[in-house]
């Protein structure tokens, strides 16, 4: 056997290689391998054919999922043609597919290899975030931090002030004032106020004079009862009108006075007394 029939086996030998696709926009498209190579399927665990990637500043894939707005995960479908779709829409583009292609060595270029990017692309989990060596970040000092759609940090609502703030007036349980250990006060006046929940107002908690409610509740009896001021009756005042089984006014029998005062009516049973 001669070198150049080894050197040509050697040369017709396949090889399987990962590769990728940037992806800066939409959810659909077609790969076309490097140059020689035939795209291969369901080469993850799942028969999963593709996965999307973030990428980094330098526009290689992390290896992390990209994910939707929403937060979920995205997937990859893939035809042996190089057709691809998204399982949705990115937060952020651009993404990276990461596939597998089977290539003969006679064509291969490592160049189109993710074996060659993936220690740049990758660096060592243990080591301080707060490292500005191998990290951007667009976090405002005192702000607090929250993830966005990728797991990455940036700024959220409250800062560290508003966050102590709220730890100061924190309530401590089993605080609170029993009712039977309330001071009492007796009688009430009307600056005193009186605490309940506004139905109108997802039942918050409010609180009114007693000037208030006491005008608020002549106001309701006024369309109950006859009213009376001092005793004394004051306009015209007109009964009902009789009818065969009811009459106009009715006096309750008693006992008549000693002395008797003009201007009075008296009933004491039997006979009916007006005195002038």
């Amino acid at each position: 056997m001669d070198d150049t029939y080894r050197i040509t086996a050697l040369e017709d030998k396949y090889f399987r290689v990962p590769w990728y696709v940037e992806v800066t926009t939409g959810t659909t498209g077609t790969i076309t391998p490097p140059t020689g190579g035939t795209i291969v399927l369901n080469q993850w665990s799942g028969s999963v054919s593709a996965k999307s990637s973030t990428i980094t500043v330098s526009e290689k894939p992390t290896g992390i999922p990209a994910k939707t707005a929403a937060g979920a995960d995205i997937t990859v479908t893939m035809s042996v043609t190089g057709a691809w779709a998204l399982s949705g829409t990115p937060s952020a583009y651009p993404i990276a597919i990461i596939y597998y292609y089977d290539v003969k060595l006679f064509n291969f270029n490592k160049a189109y290899s993710l074996d060659t990017i993936a220690s740049p692309a990758i660096h060592t989990r243990q080591h301080a975030i707060t490292a500005t060596a191998d990290h951007t970040s667009t976090a405002t000092s005192g702000k607090m931090l929250k993830a966005d759609a990728n797991g990455l940090p940036v700024d959220a609502t409250n800062t560290d002030t508003d966050v102590a703030d709220a730890v100061t007036k924190k309530h401590t349980q089993g605080t609170d004032t029993a009712l039977a250990a309330v001071g009492t006060k007796n009688p009430p006046i009307d600056a005193d106020k009186a605490l309940y929940r506004d139905s109108v107002a997802s039942d918050a908690l409010v609180t009114s004079t007693w000037t208030q409610i006491k005008a608020f509740l002549k106001t309701y009896f006024d369309t109950l009862y006859f009213a009376l001021s001092g005793g004394t009756l004051t306009g015209t005042l007109t009964v009902v009108t009789g009818t065969t089984t009811v009459a106009p006014i009715k006096m309750g029998a008693g006992t008549n006075l000693t002395t008797p005062i003009a201007g009075t009516i008296e009933f004491d049973g039997t006979n009916f007394y007006i005195t002038i």
